[in-house]
């Protein structure tokens, strides 16, 4: 699926942790996200290749990272 005919799908490539907190507000992450390079994600502390992986993570931890 391409983004354009599956909007829930985002490819994204960060060069810092902050670059996936400005694209997205926590709340509103995608359920599935594609990175195109392993990068740190904001609030965790790893690399996280797999979309599944990376979706749990949204959704079972990662909201409390919007903190200032």
């Amino acid at each position: 699926a391409t983004i354009d005919q599956n909007p829930v799908i985002y490819s994204i490539q960060i060069d810092t942790n902050l670059g996936l907190r400005q694209t997205f507000k926590v709340s509103e992450l995608p359920a599935v996200v594609v990175l195109k390079n392993r990068k740190l994600l904001y609030g965790l502390s790893g690399y996280i290749d797999d979309p599944a992986v990376l979706s749990d993570f949204i959704n079972q931890g990662i909201q409390f990272s919007d903190a200032p």
